[in-house]
């Protein structure tokens, strides 16, 4: 449908400032497992590109770069700043493009190939309730998750990579 993916792009703005963490290690874990689902690999380097803009320090606005060994990236752009909420996710292919956006409860894929696109509507679904739904299987099952202790391993290892990049200025930190 896409063909071969070329990059990923990604908005997850519009949250309250929390004065307990960064927005990277507020938003940034979802956006690592999303990369990772996709992919079926793991970033090899990282940059954080920002600034903080309140006054306390606390980064509540990033960009991120994961860089992955086929020459992907995938961008988003993290904020507590922003009035509006808004979450989109773009991936971009050799033969089109899928944009995913979420308003409150809906979802709503849009397919773009030569210049023409189609609106897929999403059934509403909760996802945590999904998220539960999938544990519990996996407990009275015995199988294995889709995210598991090793994801969450690794991506806390990106996110402090992700941290570090944002204390050098932005400068490439190899996972």
């Amino acid at each position: 449908m896409l063909g071969t993916i070329q990059r990923i792009e990604n908005v997850r703005i519009g949250s309250p400032v929390r004065s307990d963490s960064t927005v990277l290690w507020d938003f940034a874990p979802h956006d690592i497992s999303i990369s990772r689902f996709l992919l079926a690999k793991t970033p090899i380097s990282v940059r954080t590109l920002s600034a903080p803009y309140n006054k306390r320090s606390i980064l509540d606005h990033a960009t991120i770069e994961l860089t992955f060994n086929n020459a992907v990236k995938y961008m988003a752009r993290l904020g507590w700043d922003s009035p509006i909420k808004e979450r989109r996710l773009t991936i971009v292919g050799s033969r089109g493009s899928l944009t995913i956006q979420w308003e409150g409860k809906n979802e709503t894929l849009i397919h773009y190939t030569n210049h023409k696109h189609a609106i897929i509507h999403i059934a509403e679904k909760e996802p945590l309730r999904q998220m539960l739904r999938h544990f519990i299987t996996c407990v009275t099952k015995g199988s294995k998750p889709i995210s598991d202790d090793i994801d969450g391993i690794i991506n806390i290892r990106v996110v402090s990579a992700l941290h570090t990049s944002w204390r050098r200025s932005g400068a490439r930190i190899l996972i």
